[in-house]
């Protein structure tokens, strides 16, 4: 009879390791799953989503009338973005300028005497854009006819910007008023980099 009690208690104490091990492996697990659900979490609250988009206005009717276009480049989501690069492409060529990109736009002295404002705004790398802010990267005030071309010429290029969250998470914008994808890292190359303007001089 006590040698059953010793093997009953001695299994007792067995399974009671046992039990206690697979509850420690158990919880484990579960606070690994929380910590990375809160590591998500955390990323996901701070995301941000940057695009690019254009305003416009300008008159149907009266190709004389002011008119009105810019060039925006907006954080639509819930943290700040640090810009890495920004390229615009035209012809498979990169453009260096808002000015350069202006020479492919046919003009006549009457739109270039047309143009009441003119203002631009550089992006350069690390540049942060807070959440909900925007920067007006290029605005120009001009005769509607002016206007007008300007924006059928948006369909020439392709605008490129990638950027990342404070977690290095990153993402890629690429054309006008398009969702973000996310890439693994921005690749940067100075020598492609849009630099918004050459110049304070108007368009030539």
């Amino acid at each position: 009879m006590k040698i059953k009690l010793e093997f009953l208690v001695s299994a007792t104490a067995m399974i009671t390791a046992v039990a206690a091990v697979v509850v420690s492996v158990v919880q484990t697990d579960v606070m690994r799953d929380e910590a990375e659900m809160e590591r998500q979490s955390q990323r996901l609250s701070v995301m941000p989503s940057v695009w690019l988009e254009m305003n416009n206005s300008a008159s149907a009717g009266d190709p004389d009338a002011p008119g009105h276009f810019e060039f925006v480049v907006i954080n639509h989501g819930l943290g700040p973005a640090s810009l890495k690069s920004f390229t615009v492409q035209r012809d498979d060529k990169y453009v260096k300028n808002w000015s350069e990109w202006l020479s492919y736009i046919d003009k006549d002295k009457s739109d270039i005497e047309g143009i009441t404002g003119l203002s631009y705004h550089s992006l350069p790398p690390k540049y942060v854009l807070p959440q909900g802010q925007q920067v007006q990267a290029y605005s120009i005030r001009a005769k509607s006819r002016f206007i007008g071309k300007i924006e059928r010429a948006l369909n020439d290029s392709v605008y490129t910007l990638c950027f990342c969250s404070f977690y290095d998470d990153c993402w890629i914008t690429s054309g006008l008023n398009t969702a973000p994808e996310p890439v693994d890292e921005c690749k940067i190359n100075t020598e492609n980099q849009f630099v918004s303007r050459r110049d304070r001089k108007s368009v030539h």
